[in-house]
C-alpha cells in the first residue's frame, strides 16, 4: 500500500485507506491492525468498553496518518503515552477518555486538522496538553476530571471554538494559560475548578456568539477567582453571563460594559459579592 499523506484525506482517500471501523481491545489486536498497513481509517477505537485491557503501547501504529471519523483512546489503564500516533495529521473527532496511567499526549503534535470535537476526560495522571499545538479550531472542546492539569498549555494556537469550551472538575487547574489566542467561542463553561484563580489568559477573547437558536454564554462556578479581569476585551456578546459559588469573587468590573451596553443577561449567586444589573449602572461593579 502507498499513501501520500500530504494530500487531504477528507477530499480523496488514498489507496491505503481502510474504509471500515476498527476496534482494538488488546495489545495483540493493536499489533494485528498495524500489520494491515492502513494509513487511514473511518473510525478507530483503542481500548473501549468498560473492562480492563492489556494495551501498553501504540508504537506499532506509526503508519497511521488520519481518520475520517473518530479516534478514541479509552479505558486503557496501562497506557502511559500516545507514542505511535506521532504521524496522525487529520481526524474529525478525538476522544481520550478514562486512561488511568496516561501522563503524556505529546505524540499528537502532528495533528493539524481537527474537524469537530476534542474531549479529554478522566485521565487523572495527565499533566499537560502539550501535543495539541496544531489545533486552531474546534466545534466542541471538553476537558473533565483531569486533576493534574495546572493550565491549558498545549492549546496555544486555538483561536475559535464554534460551540462550547468546557473545563470541569480539574482540581489543580490554576490558570487558563494556553488559551491566550482564543478570540471567539459560543460558550465557556468552567465548573468546579477550585484552584482556578485567573482569567487573564482570555484577554484576546472578543466574541461570544449565538448558534442558531442557542444563545452564547459564559458560566463559571466553584472557582477561586477574585476578579473577572481578562474578560474586558469581549466586545461582541449575546446571551448570558452566569457566576455561582465563587466564594472569593468580588470584582465584576471587567464585564461592566457588556452588562450596561450589550444587554446580555446576568446572573450571580453564592459569590463573595453578588451585584445586580443596577449596580453596574451605578458604578458598583466591585467591593473591597
Amino acid at each position: 500500500m502507498s499513501c501520500h499523506h500530504d494530500d487531504n484525506p477528507f477530499d480523496t482517500p488514498p489507496a491505503c485507506y481502510g474504509s471500515s471501523d476498527f476496534y482494538l481491545h488488546t495489545q495483540a489486536e493493536v499489533e494485528a491492525f498495524a500489520a494491515l498497513g492502513y494509513c487511514g481509517v473511518q473510525n478507530l477505537v483503542i481500548g473501549g468498553g468498560e473492562g480492563q485491557n492489556d494495551i501498553v503501547s501504540l508504537e506499532a501504529l506509526s503508519g497511521l496518518y488520519f481518520s475520517r471519523g473518530n479516534i478514541a483512546i479509552q479505558n486503557c489503564p496501562l497506557l502511559t503515552s500516545l507514542e505511535g500516533l506521532n504521524n496522525v495529521t487529520n481526524t474529525t473527532n478525538l476522544y481520550i477518555n478514562n486512561n488511568n496511567a496516561l501522563t503524556d499526549i505529546s505524540a499528537l503534535s502532528s495533528l493539524i486538522d481537527l474537524r469537530r470535537e476534542l474531549y479529554i476526560t478522566d485521565n487523572p495522571e495527565l499533566t499537560s496538553l502539550n501535543g495539541l499545538q496544531g489545533v486552531t479550531r474546534a466545534a466542541e472542546i471538553g476537558i473533565y476530571n483531569c486533576n493534574k492539569l495546572k493550565n491549558m498549555s498545549g492549546l496555544n494556537n486555538l483561536t475559535k471554538v464554534d460551540g462550547t469550551l468546557a473545563i470541569d472538575n480539574c482540581a489543580n487547574l490554576e490558570s487558563l494559560e494556553g488559551l491566550n489566542n482564543l478570540n471567539s467561542v459560543h460558550g465557556i463553561r468552567l465548573f468546579l475548578n477550585p484552584a482556578l484563580a485567573s482569567l487573564q489568559q482570555l484577554s484576546n477573547l472578543k466574541t461570544i456568539s449565538n448558534i442558531d437558536d442557542s444563545s452564547g454564554y459564559i458560566s463559571i462556578s466553584g472557582s477561586a477567582l477574585t476578579t473577572l479581569a481578562g474578560l474586558e476585551g469581549i466586545t461582541d456578546a449575546e446571551g448570558s453571563l452566569n457566576f455561582e459559588d465563587n466564594l472569593a469573587l468580588r470584582d465584576f468590573c471587567a464585564i461592566s460594559n457588556l452588562i450596561r451596553y450589550n444587554g446580555v443577561a446576568f446572573y450571580s449567586k453564592g459569590n463573595y459579592y453578588n451585584p445586580y444589573v443596577s449596580d453596574f449602572t451605578n458604578g458598583n461593579c466591585s467591593i473591597p
